[in-house]
């Protein structure tokens, strides 16, 4: 989440009082900024695209997992478009009346954004669950992830639950003689606990449980049992193997995502919820933009960690793009 500076016409969001004159929101950021965002957001929605495209294109790459990579894909691809939208793109002009406050609400509060981006947490959340079900409860995996059907609604939920909670901040945000302002909503105490809840939500809990999962997840593949569902035969000796090696590389890949959210967020989410408890804190501008373009990297890291360690996107790839893979990776599509 970021904090907006008054050091460039944005104010810290929870150091807001009676006192406090008129908050103006304006888009300032220099030419090096505007050149940073360009590259995330065009390699965000290239390299995105490129995980959409091999998961359609190629049929053995749908599977339950693979639904959740893509989704995961549309969400970054989706924020990579916003911060173009949000940092890059000249300010709409500010109608009057309900049309102004919505513009605001939706361009200065970046509702969008932040929902997209909150969406992208929870999905990976939801991604390590699949696989942490998928290893540790097979017989229980096997009755839940049933088809497609039932991954659409964990997305439909996911994106129901972040509009919700992210629409905390629209209030915050009202048009004023064609300008957007920061408006007194919540008391410092409210304002407080709302940036101890985002920080729980938003960055502490989901890590929280990725890590508990990864860490049991490590334990039972460590433990060399592969376990199969009610009804299966027992795979020969080769398939055996080729099962449980499929499955580490899943999880290595989707570690390593897991593991990009943690540290390029960290930052962030860390110096936004101290900010926000000590009003005290004078915000640094040039820190707080660090902060920022490390925290949007996660939007456009995930591919190039499938391009690099996940063999079956790599597969995948090669048969989306036309070329005959002589490997046998497409052979470790069905990781379950």
């Amino acid at each position: 989440m970021l904090l907006p500076n008054t050091t460039y016409n944005y104010s810290s969001e929870f150091n807001v009082t009676e006192s406090t004159p008129k908050i103006i929101y304006k888009v300032n950021y220099d030419v090096s900024l505007r050149i940073t965002f360009a590259i995330i957001a065009v390699l965000g929605i290239i390299g995105n695209s490129v995980v959409l495209f091999v998961v359609y294109r190629v049929k053995q790459m749908r599977t339950i997992t693979n639904y959740f990579v893509a989704h995961q894909a549309f969400i970054d691809g989706i924020s990579s478009i916003l911060i173009v939208y949000h940092y890059l793109l000249p300010i709409v002009p500010i109608p009057s009346g309900i049309a102004g406050h919505t513009v605001c609400r939706l361009w200065a509060a970046r509702y969008p954004l932040w929902s997209c981006l909150l969406a992208s947490t929870y999905n990976l959340l939801a991604l390590t669950v699949e696989r942490y079900m998928a290893i540790v409860y097979p017989f229980r995996y096997i009755a839940f992830y049933t088809s497609g059907k039932r991954a659409c609604l964990i997305f439909a939920f996911i994106w129901v639950m972040c509009l919700l909670f992210k629409s905390i901040n629209i209030p915050r945000i009202e048009s004023d003689d064609g300008e957007c302002i920061r408006v007194i909503v919540y008391t410092a105490m409210e304002n407080k606990i709302i940036a101890i809840l985002s920080f729980l939500i938003e960055y502490f809990i989901p890590l929280f449980l990725m890590s508990f999962a990864y860490m049991h997840i490590i334990v039972v593949l460590n433990s060399k049992i592969i376990r199969i569902a009610p009804g299966m035969p027992n795979p020969p000796k080769d398939d055996h193997d080729s099962m449980n090696v499929a499955r580490r590389n899943v999880v290595k890949t989707l570690l390593l995502v897991a593991m990009a959210f943690a540290v390029l967020w960290a930052p962030n989410q860390i110096y936004y919820f101290i900010s926000s408890i000590n009003t005290n804190i004078v915000p640094n501008k040039v820190f707080h933009n660090v902060t920022v373009i490390v925290a949007f990297c996660n939007c456009c890291v995930n591919p190039v960690i499938y391009a690099l360690k996940y063999r079956q996107f790599r597969s995948g790839m090669k048969t989306a793009f036309g070329y005959r893979d002589s490997s046998n990776g497409m052979a470790l599509t069905h990781t379950t």
